[in-house]
């Protein structure tokens, strides 16, 4: 199956993006609730969409146990009209353009992350072009139920993922985005999806700040003097230099093929004492931006996952953060451009 079509939105006469907006209507809070309409009805404002709420109804969801018995199968089957009856409720109100009907899928594993993959799975069956999901949610093990299905959705969802984390509290303007990277080796992924968040950005009318951080110890910086520059500690010890120049050409490089697409991009590069998930929130707060956009790095197992700087800056950030893993064929098929090939 293709990829969405990524070509940016031109005008009204814009095929709408379709949108999947992963909603619990049992376990979202008032808040949460809230801060998902606002995203919404913002990005509605901005490019033409529709949108799908959809609930993922699972044996967990009720408290079943984890084996596919016939009462298992039943018992989650006749919850569905509670489910349907908690949507509409869920709903009542709601004014946003381009929002459909609400859509549960039915799966009968007590498993988080077969509900993760069913949910991915029909985003991309259906040709989304974003997922919302939030970590607000309950208190105790169902909040760690729905943080945890956000963070699983990373590891299986190829389509571009939107999490509103539980220090979120309000959405701010879509106007910058933040986009910390650490420019790896295996770089031609890194660039896939570079590429993606600049087609989105073209698409909201959004701004991109490209942001490397290049960690340092204070020692290291006390041995060699250091002064304040750009919000980061910079020290004079070449190594640091010669690095933070190096980042910064390719940072330009990358910069300056997002305003070729018609995306306005700067590159910003620090020397920090902070570590990576610290330097990248207080980036995000200089620049005072709507959105941290990130490439996941775990791998395929949510416990990979825990304590990698994408978690923590989705669990500490005050702002949504978007996330794109491309397929692989998507990564192999796709061409490099020119400036992000001499940038690699």
């Amino acid at each position: 199956m293709s990829t969405p079509d990524e070509t940016p939105s031109t005008g009204p006469q814009s095929e709408p993006r379709r949108i999947v907006w992963a909603i619990d209507p049992f376990g979202d809070t008032d808040k949460s609730h809230q801060l998902d309409i606002d995203f919404l009805r913002q990005y509605a404002q901005r490019v033409p969409v529709t949108i799908e709420p959809v609930y993922v109804l699972s044996p967990v969801e009720i408290n079943l146990s984890a084996e596919l018995t016939a009462p298992v199968l039943a018992e989650t089957y006749r919850f569905r009209p509670a489910a349907e009856k908690a949507l509409e409720k869920a709903l009542s109100g709601v004014d946003i353009p381009g929002l459909l009907k609400p859509k549960i899928l039915v799966q009968y594993l007590a498993s988080l992350a077969h509900a993760s993959q069913v949910l991915s799975e029909y985003a991309w069956s259906t040709g989304a072009h974003l997922i919302l999901a939030n970590t607000h949610g309950r208190s105790g093990l169902r909040r760690a139920f729905l943080g945890s299905f956000a963070e699983s959705l990373l590891n299986h969802s190829h389509t571009p993922l939107v999490t509103i984390g539980p220090t979120v509290d309000t959405i701010r303007s879509f106007d910058a985005i933040l986009f910390p990277t650490d420019f790896r080796e295996a770089s031609r992924k890194t660039r896939c999806v570079f590429r993606k968040l600049v087609h989105f950005a073209s698409e909201i009318h959004s701004s991109v700040t490209i942001y490397h951080s290049i960690s340092h110890t204070l020692e290291t910086a006390m041995q060699s003097g250091a002064s304040l520059l750009g919000g980061g500690w910079f020290p004079i010890q070449a190594t640091f230099s010669d690095e933070a120049e190096r980042k910064q050409r390719r940072a330009d490089l990358w910069s300056e093929w997002a305003k070729n697409q018609g995306v306005s991009s700067e590159a910003l590069i620090e020397i920090q004492f902070t570590g990576m998930p610290d330097a990248i929130l207080q980036a995000s707060k200089l620049k005072n931006v709507g959105l941290i956009a990130m490439e996941p790095q775990s791998g395929p197992l949510i416990s990979a996952l825990v304590g990698s700087t994408l978690r923590q800056v989705i669990r500490n950030a005050d702002c949504p953060v978007w996330v794109y893993r491309p397929d692989e064929s998507e990564v192999k098929s796709a061409t490099t451009p020119l400036e992000l090939s001499k940038a690699a």
